[in-house]
């Protein structure tokens, strides 16, 4: 894990993984869902994925930017519901044209 600035004085973000595609830099961040109550399993109301949330937009901010070299953001899971799940949640916050790619890695 990679302890990032996100550009904001101050804030950081936890990155599991950065890899070197194409020209850019990718962040990887791992959501796995074990227990079947997990947030990434959408077994919470939608009031209750702040936390999901805020470190979506603390990613975000890290890849726009203009000083990190990081273009892109994978968000790796387990489940196929915790992909769709991730999914709507990254485009909700981080907007549709954001580069983001949610994986399947059971």
């Amino acid at each position: 894990m990679r302890i990032v600035p996100t550009g904001i004085p101050g804030e950081t973000v936890a990155i599991d993984k950065i890899t070197l595609e194409d020209d850019y830099a990718t962040s990887w961040l791992s959501k796995y869902a074990g227990d079947p109550a997990t947030q990434y399993r959408g077994a919470r109301p939608r009031g209750l994925y702040r936390q999901l949330d805020r470190e979506l937009e603390r990613h975000g901010r890290t890849i726009n930017h203009p000083s990190n070299p990081l273009g892109k953001l994978i968000l790796v899971t387990n489940t196929k519901q915790s992909v769709a799940l991730l999914q709507q949640r990254a485009r909700e916050v981080l907007g549709a044209d954001f580069p983001v790619t949610v994986k399947l890695m059971p």
